[in-house]
């Protein structure tokens, strides 16, 4: 897509580059711009509705915006004209279909660790379930928008096709004889030689319909989603319950929709006919509909929900269950009861702040979710602040700490200068001696600078550094080889 923009005249620069037209920039999300207008008889600039500031430099004004930390276009108001760019998504920013795979990651891991956790409750995991869940409900919440965009475009274009119907005309309003038409007369008053041909006869006239099989099965998914939702508005999560009356609405009034008044609901197995592989908006829409049931793990589901935009928060959770994955495979996970909780007939994983998440390990090993250290605390403290790093691995000698960070590719060296407070401010109490063995940064992206952290050397020769972990990617020997050592030293 072509941005729009102001022309020559409106320059911008992010720091440390050249000064460019606004129509050539690659705007970035999350990102700090300097802007230059070669004009001074405007009175206000808008940035999506809001003043920006600015000061009188030589040959014009200047000033600075930051982009919103989402894409899609953006809009610049000067006096009360219009122009319109567009905002690039951000790579460090984790995208929906790395989302999804988080969230299945997570969930497929927490159903196979619940074999280890001491607890006895029926875990269904197959691949298709009509009941509730969260995974099912984040499909539902981040990707309603493109369900949005599928049925308007559907009631804009509807497909229709030509039938027969059987009608009663008067003998004079028919135009044309069909071979229907005359097999019924012969039918009724050939035998009668005295017989002439009735008033009304009954005919055949093709008029287009939409009631045709693939429109049917839409209606039927679209009647599903809203029986869905109404158990969604029930559900006791109070954003889940207002949200979900919010899509409920918006598809009971698609449902009132002129096209599917004359539509029935197809009922019956439904098959992936030629129009539903092949035509752009109806595959869509069959595809969307055919994901929603694809949760398996449905009876394991979060304590609290995680919407796309804290996806840093679902980042720190699917680390912290690849490092239990790779603990699993190395046969040493012994008991993860403390990171379920039960409600009725459900668990759920309960990972958060101050909860006191935990899995217990072979030897005496624990690994933690977000562990606190402060100064009372019992085995290991901090002798200055309190400390709450996201992932810890411990021994009754030693800790490894793992920080995700999933929005730091290009400022290593400052979220690294964080990581020395644990690694120096946690203290053994019965030596007064540091506890932290090593610790590093998770991130999904190395970025174009300081690569050095990445490697090999540079985490032997300090003892920190940073370790690459994309969601759908295999596991990072580089955290492999940090657990390992760990396990086998202390």
């Amino acid at each position: 897509m072509e941005p729009l923009s102001f022309g020559d005249s409106f320059l911008v620069r992010s720091r440390g580059s050249e000064w460019i037209p606004i129509k050539e920039a690659y705007l970035i999300e999350a990102t700090e711009y300097e802007w230059f207008w070669e004009n001074i008889s405007f009175s206000i600039l808008l940035m999506q509705g809001v003043p920006l500031t600015y000061r009188k430099a030589e040959g014009g004004v200047t000033g600075q915006f930051m982009t919103p930390f989402q894409s899609g276009h953006l809009t610049f108001t000067v006096e009360q004209h219009a122009y319109g760019t567009y905002v690039y998504p951000d790579d460090r920013k984790m995208t929906a279909e790395q989302y999804d795979m988080m969230l299945l990651d997570i969930l497929d891991e927490g159903a196979v660790c619940f074999d280890h956790s001491g607890l006895t409750i029926p875990i269904s995991t197959s691949g298709r379930k009509r009941d509730v869940s969260w995974a099912q409900w984040s499909y539902i919440d981040h990707g309603f928008k493109d369900l949005v965009s599928y049925i308007r475009r559907f009631l804009e274009h509807p497909l229709k096709r030509l039938t027969d119907q059987e009608t009663s005309l008067k003998r004079e309003q028919i135009k044309v004889v069909t071979n229907r038409t005359s097999q019924w007369l012969e039918r009724h008053y050939a035998q009668d030689p005295s017989s002439v041909i009735p008033a009304n006869v009954l005919t055949y006239v093709r008029t287009d319909t939409y009631n045709m099989y693939e429109n049917r099965v839409i209606k039927r998914y679209l009647l599903e989603i809203q029986s869905l939702l109404v158990t969604y508005m029930h559900c006791g999560l109070s954003d889940v319950e207002e949200k979900a009356a919010k899509y409920g609405g918006l598809v009971g009034y698609w449902l009132r929709q002129g096209i599917f008044q004359e539509i029935t609901s197809y009922e019956g197995p439904i098959q992936v006919s030629t129009i539903f592989r092949k035509h752009p908006v109806y595959r869509l829409c069959y595809r969307w509909f055919d994901g929603l049931y694809q949760h398996g793990n449905e009876r394991i589901g979060f304590e609290y929900p995680f919407p796309l935009k804290d996806t840093f928060a679902l980042y720190e959770i699917w680390c912290f269950m690849q490092v239990m994955k790779l603990l699993r495979k190395k046969d040493l996970l012994k008991n993860a009861a403390n990171l379920y909780k039960s409600t009725l007939d459900r668990f759920y994983l309960s990972l958060a702040k101050h909860k006191g998440s935990h899995v217990s390990l072979a030897n005496g090993h624990h690994l933690y979710y977000q562990r606190v250290f402060q100064y009372n605390s019992d085995r290991f403290y901090s002798f200055t602040q309190r400390m709450e790093p996201d992932i810890t691995l411990e021994s009754n000698k030693g800790i490894l700490v793992f920080d995700p960070k999933y929005r730091v590719p290009t400022n290593l060296s400052t979220a690294l200068g964080e990581m020395h407070k644990y690694r120096d401010g946690i203290l053994i109490r019965a030596q007064e001696t540091p506890a932290v063995e090593n610790v590093f940064i998770l991130t999904p992206s190395k970025g174009q600078e300081e690569l050095r952290y990445f490697q090999e050397w540079y985490h032997d020769r300090y003892r920190m550094g940073a370790i690459e972990m994309v969601p759908g990617q295999p596991c990072n020997p580089a955290l492999e080889k940090a657990v390992v050592n760990f396990m086998q030293s202390v």
